[in-house]
């Protein structure tokens, strides 16, 4: 066993991370590679999975059959629902391999044992808060029935504030107007397209819209307000008391930090952990 390397990954709705570490825990290794999200598309994120583990233990200056005596903690978006874990597993070439949701390794990263709250907010999101050793969660459902405040949601949102401004039933905007063009101002080419799409899709489109904002544009800025909104009213919901520090993070996550009530700007802080190191942590316990 000694020597055995940890390879854990952090997978998500746009990309996936990765690294290998020694036993003594320092790091190798480190790859990223396009998304993964088991219940969005199994298939695809099974295939960018095997790319980044050949990628990381490249990086790391090792033939990647070598894996066939690691251990692996692997966090991945879907990875809860159904048995869409199980069937991942062996697929795998560790000698040992957990694949679980990456909210666990989330949690595992940020909060650790202490309290606190943890608003995760990429391609998709999750909430949650730890009080006295207690978990409150809420979210993390996908982009159907729930991932508010992402970055697919922000992308969604303005695909049907679109629409409705091409049917006026709303006034449109800048941003409205480009998107419209983008698709030949033929909606049908528009819902076409969002029928296909991915979270990663509709993700992709986050740049634009903030940059909307900045610029003073009406859409973009109404739905970040009710986004920004809706998250300090799901902060409430999962909050265990006024003390507790509050983590915002993932690609989306940070944007809101300045625009949050006082009262939560107040209570945030930096996170001292992520994913991944939460998935060393969770693998460290493990073995």
């Amino acid at each position: 066993m000694s020597d055995s390397q940890i390879f854990v990954l952090d997978g998500g709705g746009s990309s996936c991370r990765a690294a290998l570490y020694g036993m003594d825990g320092r790091e190798i290794g480190r790859a990223t590679g396009d998304f993964a999200n088991l219940t969005s598309d199994f298939e695809a994120s099974c295939h960018h999975v095997l790319e980044i583990i050949v990628a990381t233990y490249n990086a790391a200056g090792l033939p990647p059959e070598t894996s066939s005596r690691d251990k692996a903690v692997l966090g991945i978006a879907g990875a809860e629902f159904g048995d869409t874990a199980r069937r991942m597993e062996p697929f795998l070439p560790f000698a040992n391999a957990t694949v679980m949701s990456d909210r666990q390794i989330s949690i595992a990263g940020v909060l650790g044992d202490a309290d606190g709250i943890l608003a995760q907010i990429g391609t998709g999101s999750f909430f949650v808060s730890r009080t006295g050793g207690r978990l409150v969660e809420a979210g993390g459902w996908g982009l159907t029935l729930g991932d508010e405040c992402s970055g697919a949601w922000l992308g969604r949102e303005v695909l049907r504030a679109s629409l409705r401004a091409h049917d006026g039933v709303d006034p449109g905007s800048h941003l409205t107007s480009q998107i419209l063009a983008s698709h030949d101002h033929d909606p049908q080419a528009l819902v076409l397209y969002a029928n296909c799409a991915t979270p990663q899709n509709f993700a992709n489109m986050v740049p634009d819209i903030l940059a909307a904002a900045v610029a003073g544009d009406s859409i973009a800025g109404a739905i970040i307000t009710r986004a920004v909104s809706d998250l300090e009213h799901i902060l409430q919901a999962v909050s265990g008391g006024p003390n507790q520090p509050l983590y915002l993070c993932g690609g989306v996550g940070v944007h809101y930090a300045q625009m949050l009530a006082p009262a939560w700007r107040a209570r945030l802080a930096e996170a001292q952990g992520d994913g991944l190191s939460g998935a060393l942590r969770i693998a460290q316990a493990q073995l």
